[in-house]
C-alpha cells in the first residue's frame, strides 16, 4: 500500500512543471536539499521530463524511489568529454536526450559506494541546468 502511494506521489510530481535550478550549482543545491530531506518531489525537480514518454517516467519512479531508500548520499558532478547528442535507439526506436548535456551529475549511496547512478545533465530549452532524459526522436522535416 505504501509503495503504491509513493509511487503515485512521484507519477503526479514527474508530470507538474516545477521550479528548476537555473545553474549547475543550483541543480546541486536542489539535489542535495531534496535528498537531505527525502523530499521525492523536490528531486524529481531536478529532472527535465518535458517529452518524455509513460514508460521513461515511470522508469524514474523507480528509480528516484531507490534512491530516496538509501540512508546516505553523495552527490558529485564530472565533465563530460564528448559534444552534441548522442543517438540512442531502443527497441527500434530512436531517442535523444532532452537537453543540451554539458556534465553528468553522480548520485551514490556513499563515497567509497559502488553502484548508484551516474545522468547527464545540462541546460534545457528553458535555459535551466537539469539531469536530461532520453525522449523519442522527432522526425526530421
Amino acid at each position: 500500500m505504501i509503495a503504491r502511494a509513493m509511487i503515485a506521489f512521484f507519477a503526479c510530481a514527474l508530470g507538474v512543471a516545477s521550479v528548476q535550478a537555473s545553474s549547475r550549482d543550483e541543480l546541486l543545491f536542489n539535489l542535495n536539499t531534496a535528498l537531505q530531506t527525502r523530499d521525492g518531489a523536490g528531486l524529481a525537480h531536478c529532472f527535465n521530463f518535458r517529452g518524455a514518454d509513460d514508460a521513461t517516467r515511470q522508469s524514474f519512479v523507480k528509480i528516484l524511489g531507490q534512491i530516496l531508500s538509501w540512508p546516505t548520499f553523495d552527490v558529485s558532478t564530472s565533465e563530460r568529454t564528448g559534444q552534441g547528442n548522442p543517438p540512442i535507439e531502443q527497441g527500434g526506436k530512436k531517442f535523444m536526450l532532452n537537453g543540451d548535456w554539458k556534465y553528468q551529475v553522480h548520485i551514490l549511496p556513499s563515497k567509497t559506494a559502488k553502484g548508484g547512478f551516474v545522468f547527464p545533465a545540462g541546460g534545457t530549452a528553458v535555459g535551466r541546468d537539469q539531469i536530461l532524459v532520453a525522449v523519442p526522436e522527432k522526425p526530421k522535416s
